[in-house]
């Protein structure tokens, strides 16, 4: 079965209006080719400074996918035209209702071909890219969609898994009187947000356009932050910590915090590397040394946004025994019942009447 992915590249002109074609070795080999926009993709919206990337590869489906491919071709396989998945007219002009729900099996075949035309085109642009030295968005790639054909002349659309990322933003704030006192306070003492949050911030901001970019800079945030406990609880010894290239922080903070004089102290008993954060920041950790040794990034979205959320939980946990009494209540709710599963008396109620931790 042949397929055909078309990607779209931003801000990239190709000046000869000829094509530029170059075969990648993938599991199977692909062509890709690199072309101006016609003027029917003109006359529909799109920008001159845009280049076509289509990519081409055959793969064989086993019996059972290909009976599938079959139904489709002989209307056995068939939505209604009040109700379908992708609708298209055929070789014949005739008009095919693909149905909502399709066979997980063509579903997997046409998702592993997009994979593969994706890889190929993604690592070609990145290739380009650099050996031009041209400028543009870091993800400049725009999806075209997926087709299939039987003889690599008339093509079908493809119809892939896709998922969607909904995230509840509670944008509405008041500020309290202790909130208020808390800032003015802070701010009397000059004492800045950190720049642990501030990194954070931006680690989370980019996660969905940039992934890569985004535990970079969550795990750079996590040592700033240890380096900044240290440096602030002892600090003698803030010019080592802030000078010590990427330091083993999840062992830092599993074995060297509990014994540091902090100022806001958690219950005997405490946990203060719970299991479960722990794990995912060994994880991210992982991951960074992954990127910056090998390049290779391959976590899904759900799995990122736990690593990010056991980070955030470290930070507020560092700035609790940095002297923020307030910051422990921003520690997720499962993560302070982790925290204090051994304590006599939990925490939880506690933090209002401050009866968690030591002076302020």
């Amino acid at each position: 079965m042949h397929f055909k992915l078309t990607y779209t590249l931003q801000q990239f002109r190709l000046r000869s209006q000829t094509t530029e074609e170059f075969v990648v070795d993938e599991e199977v080999p692909v062509r890709v080719v690199l072309r101006q926009p016609s003027e029917t993709e003109l006359s529909q919206g799109f920008k001159d400074d845009v280049t076509f990337c289509e990519a081409y590869a055959q793969l064989a489906p086993n019996d059972k996918t290909l009976r599938i491919f079959d139904d489709i071709e002989t209307g056995i396989l068939r939505g209604t035209p009040d109700r379908f998945s992708i609708g298209y007219k055929d070789a014949h002009g005739q008009m095919i209702y693909l149905p909502v729900e399709l066979p997980n099996r063509l579903l997997d075949f046409f998702g592993r071909a997009s994979d593969i035309l994706s890889r190929a085109i993604t690592r070609l642009v990145h290739t380009v890219r650099w050996r031009t030295d041209a400028h543009g968005p870091h993800r400049a790639l725009a999806t075209r969609g997926l087709e299939w054909s039987r003889d690599a002349n008339w093509w079908n659309p493809a119809r892939t898994r896709f998922s969607l990322h909904f995230e509840q933003i509670n944008v509405d704030r008041s500020v309290s009187k202790p909130e208020k006192e808390d800032i003015a306070s802070l701010i009397q003492e000059k004492s800045d947000a950190p720049l642990h949050h501030e990194m954070f911030r931006e680690a989370w901001h980019q996660r969905l356009n940039n992934p890569r970019s985004s535990m970079i800079m969550a795990m750079a945030s996590l040592e700033i932050a240890v380096k900044y406990c240290i440096g602030k609880l002892i600090p003698d010894a803030q010019w080592l910590a802030e000078n010590v290239p990427s330091p083993p922080v999840v062992t830092i903070i599993k074995n060297m915090f509990p014994s540091l004089p902090a100022v806001c102290s958690l219950p005997p008993g405490a946990v203060m590397l719970p299991n479960h954060i722990e794990e995912k920041l060994k994880s991210g950790v992982s991951i960074r040394n992954g990127l910056a040794h090998a390049g290779k990034f391959t976590v899904q979205i759900d799995a990122m946004e736990e690593i990010l959320a056991s980070v955030k939980d470290t930070l507020w946990l560092i700035d609790f025994l940095c002297g923020q009494r307030w910051a422990y209540g921003y520690i997720s709710e499962s993560t302070r019942q982790a925290i204090e599963a051994n304590v006599v008396c939990p925490s939880s109620a506690a933090m209002d009447n401050q009866e968690v931790g030591g002076a302020v």
